[in-house]
């Protein structure tokens, strides 16, 4: 594996089960936009990575080579697997599952939204056309 730090970010970022930037971000303590300078400067702060993720391998870290796991959460990994769940400290795995579900909870509250107001833009305009009618 080469030293792409973006692509690394990634992989832990799959490795904790999130699907998107922002609640990974969230996860690491850091803004949005801190990670997405990260991204594009393919560059990260390896101290603030290692002390959030402790099952990282800080041989890989440093230098993108060998392994992403430490060797004893790959076996608590493969173990956890097949419960569905990776082996991330219970006290921040529901903090994960929480934001995750929040974040598509707002989605789809924001998604209702604009169907009603749209609804409601329809209904005034068919309102108005019916009363220039009379």
């Amino acid at each position: 594996m080469n030293n792409d730090k973006s692509l690394m970010l990634n992989e832990i970022k799959l490795y904790l089960g999130f699907d998107k930037d922002a609640p990974f971000a969230r996860y690491l303590g850091i803004s949005p936009q801190t990670l997405s300078s990260w991204h594009s400067r393919n560059t990260f702060d390896i101290h603030l990575l290692y002390s959030k993720c402790v099952f990282l391998n800080a041989d890989w870290l440093i230098t993108g080579k060998g392994q992403m796991l430490k060797s004893e959460e790959k076996e608590n990994f493969a173990n956890s697997s097949m419960t569905g769940t990776n082996d991330i400290p219970e006290s921040e795995n529901w903090k994960i599952k929480y934001e995750n579900l929040q974040e598509k909870y707002t989605a789809l509250l924001e998604q209702h939204t604009d169907l009603l107001q749209n609804k409601l833009k329809e209904m005034f305009d068919h309102h108005d056309k019916s009363s220039k009618a009379i």
